[in-house]
């Protein structure tokens, strides 16, 4: 059985309160009034995995330290 690329990778959540009294703005996660939340992995070298749920899915980002990609779970792109 191959081993997980996960195996190793140590993770966090991450709460932030954007209390800021501004408006939300369309399209962009976690950037309104109000608590965010993030969940951040890293696998102690180059790479690393961020999570930010959004009302309709979540939006992930990961770098292997070479390569960097995106993917919106509402879009269903990469």
């Amino acid at each position: 059985m191959p081993a997980s690329p996960w195996l190793g990778w140590t993770g966090a959540s991450l709460e932030l309160d954007n209390s800021l009294g501004l408006p939300a703005l369309p399209g962009a996660p976690q950037a309104a009034d109000g608590t965010s939340t993030a969940r951040i992995w890293s696998n102690g070298e180059d790479g690393g995995r961020v999570q930010l749920p959004t009302s309709d899915g979540e939006k992930t980002f990961v770098t292997d330290g070479t390569t960097f990609w995106a993917y919106d779970s509402q879009e269903r792109t990469v």
